[in-house]
């Protein structure tokens, strides 16, 4: 049996901060959601957040 250790940082604090604030509810409130989109304005503003904070390695694909 293999036990694996991943740092998550501070992943789930960012995420529950955005998530108190309605980071994510608040603009799925104003803007329109077009049926071809797969995430919630709301969602895609959170992973720019995070994304820009440097928690992740990769760049975010359109």
């Amino acid at each position: 049996m293999t036990i694996r250790i991943k740092r998550l940082d501070h992943y789930g604090i960012v995420a529950g901060v955005l998530d108190d604030l309605n980071i994510v509810s608040l603009p799925d409130k104003h803007l329109l959601q077009d049926d071809k989109q797969e995430i919630h304005p709301g969602e895609a503003i959170k992973g720019t957040i995070m994304n820009g904070l440097g928690f992740f390695k990769s760049t975010l694909v359109a």
